[in-house]
């Protein structure tokens, strides 16, 4: 397997286990989680930041042009978009009386940003697929 397909499967890899954490029916909660969607964040950001992570490595490495990073910066900021509404999330749900509702606006935001950390790491893949060209 070439060094460039390796990096397609581990993309690809990523996107999927990040579609599976996301919409999984019932997946285990972490402990120190404060409710289902905490923990599933949790994952979802992991595998992201993998992905960013071998991205920023290929661009570097030149395994991926330089042209690239526009798309792994896009992804880098949905990432943090995220991560910073789950922090929110996690800071709201935490300061509650134990057994209230997440409040429905961090919810929100926090799903709306994993939708767009979602079509992020999407890009990022079809980049990478298409061996660093943009459409």
């Amino acid at each position: 397997m070439t060094k460039r397909r390796q990096h397609i499967f581990l993309i690809e890899s990523c996107v999927a286990v990040l579609l599976i954490v996301l919409y999984a029916c019932a997946p285990a909660i972490h402990p120190n989680a404060v409710s289902q969607l905490d923990s599933t964040t949790y994952d979802a950001l992991i595998t992201a930041n993998a992905a960013i992570n071998q991205a920023k490595a290929d661009v570097a490495a030149g395994t991926l042009p330089a042209s690239a990073t526009q798309v792994v910066n896009d992804t880098v900021a949905a990432y943090n978009t995220a991560r910073g509404a789950w922090l929110t999330y996690r800071h709201t749900v935490e300061s509650l009386a134990p057994g209230a509702a997440a409040p429905a606006a961090e919810t929100a935001a926090l799903e709306a940003a994993l939708s767009s950390l979602t079509t992020a790491i999407t890009n990022l893949q079809n980049l990478i697929k298409k061996g660093g060209k943009k459409p």
